[in-house]
């Protein structure tokens, strides 16, 4: 076998000779002047927030550039020199004064996203005109861009799979977008965000190839039927509307892995809500709901829930059923006193793959044993509830890292805690000056401990600081 052997010098020589090759993905120009001096080895080029009116025609030398960057400028066009960039595969135009592109703009056959947001002196028709030559174009940013209608022509864009239309003027003219987009073949994502939208038309259903639709920020109150057909559908976004209720072609979203109803004035959940068994993150924060349906026991593959701040006064035994659960947040609404979780079900300790549980701001007076099954619990929260003694049972959470306790009238604190090694962080309100010395021997076995919260405990200030010297405390 042949053997090479390099010398130290020979080493350093080869290293000085191919390190700029090596590294030409690494650095990103901020200045046109130095990436000019070697053009070639220029990759990426961001001229972001300097003002520009223009850009000069010499931009041709960079031949290799694949990405560049020129949101926040002042410019009105491209000078025509741009299609000499026939690597680009990215280029960012966003907040400018765009009006219109040079012909020439249509020969980047390799221009695969494009982000012409906020130029609201465009004229889309020309535009759209030479978009339609880039066969590689699959992503292409449209946002605040004062639109309320699409030229037809868009659907002559094969390759586009992903279009952000959001903070646009679409209002109740959706049905004539939604004819226009459904001639797109392959669209697989849909920004409609903050785009006053009153009302979904029915034919949202030709949208047959949507794997991901945002509708958050408008002015929905209800969704019609038909959006149950699209059943390719894998993550919906619809918070921040005023949706009352939801119709139960919802249930027809099998596909469904995500979907964020945060922020609306929900009251109730459809049986058939149920059905959307392959649901991973699911958020119902900030409604109206009563209490949690039990629909929610057949969603065993949601890792993901939130239904903090709504009217939730008890946890059902079947959301022991929810055995995939990893984070589960039920924090209680301080505006709503009377209506508070007070009590934790045995089924929570279910819940094996549980990481996060948010019990903030409800009326718990007891925690069960069975808090100690949780054996994947990383963070518990607490927090402002009506809580005297802590289950020994903590001590099992062998994973645990953090503990809020704070404003709680906590009596004592049971030595089992010092078992929790991994803790990081620890919250804790006004424990009584009797139960001093115990607490501090607990102190004294959470090494790992790197911040704490000893609210109204500044009688063991000395101490604790004698303990733990370095550590982040506040009381």
């Amino acid at each position: 076998m042949l053997k090479i052997i390099f010398s130290p010098i020979l080493t350093s020589f080869l290293l000085f000779v191919l390190l700029p090759f090596l590294n030409l993905n690494a650095q990103t120009y901020t200045s046109l002047k130095e990436a000019l001096i070697n053009p070639r080895n220029v990759k990426t080029l961001d001229l972001s927030d300097q003002y520009l009116d223009e850009i000069p025609s010499d931009i041709k030398k960079l031949e290799n550039l694949t990405r560049l960057v020129l949101k926040n400028n002042r410019l009105k066009t491209l000078p025509s020199e741009i299609s000499k960039l026939s690597n680009l595969e990215y280029l960012n135009v966003e907040a400018n004064q765009i009006s219109e592109l040079p012909s020439e703009f249509g020969k980047l056959t390799n221009l695969s996203q494009l982000n012409f947001s906020n130029n609201q002196s465009m004229k889309l028709q020309p535009l759209m005109d030479l978009l339609t030559k880039l066969p590689k174009l699959n992503k292409l940013y449209l946002a605040n861009n004062k639109l309320a209608s699409l030229p037809e022509n868009l659907a002559e864009i094969d390759s586009l799979t992903y279009l952000d239309l959001s903070g646009n003027d679409f209002g109740d003219g959706l049905k004539e977008v939604f004819a226009s987009l459904a001639k797109i073949k392959n669209l697989q994502t849909l920004i409609l965000s903050n785009d006053k939208i009153l009302r979904l038309p029915t034919n949202i259903s030709s949208l047959k190839s949507l794997k991901v639709l945002y509708l958050d920020k408008n002015e929905l109150s209800e969704l019609p039927s038909s959006l149950g057909n699209l059943l390719d559908m894998k993550e919906l976004y619809l918070q921040n509307n005023q949706l009352t209720n939801l119709t139960d072609a919802l249930g027809k979203l099998r596909n469904l892995e995500t979907l964020d109803l945060e922020n609306n004035n929900l009251t109730s959940l459809s049986p058939d809500f149920g059905e959307l068994r392959n649901l991973v993150r699911l958020n119902l924060r900030d409604n109206d709901l009563a209490n949690i349906p039990s629909c929610f026991g057949s969603l065993k593959n949601v890792k993901y829930l939130n239904l903090s701040h709504n009217r939730i006064s008890e946890i059902p035994d079947f959301m022991g059923n929810m055995e995939s659960l990893e984070v589960l947040s039920l924090r209680g609404d301080s505006t709503l006193k009377d209506v508070r979780i007070k009590s934790l079900s045995h089924s929570i300790g279910k819940m094996k793959r549980l990481r996060e549980l948010d019990l903030t701001n409800n009326d718990i007076s007891k925690i069960s044993s069975d808090i100690g099954e949780l054996e994947n619990l990383v963070s518990l929260n607490l927090k402002g509830n009506a809580l005297k003694t802590i289950p020994s049972e903590i001590g099992s959470l062998k994973k645990l890292q953090m503990l809020n306790l704070n404003y709680n009238p906590i009596q004592h604190i049971p030595s089992e805690i010092s078992k929790l090694t991994k803790l990081r962080n620890m919250e804790l309100y006004n424990l009584p000056q009797n139960e001093k010395e115990d607490f501090l021997s607990v102190l004294r076995e959470l090494s790992s401990l790197e911040s704490a919260v000893f609210s109204g405990m500044t009688y063991m200030q000395d101490e604790v600081k004698k303990i733990f010297p370095k550590l982040n405390v506040r009381y």
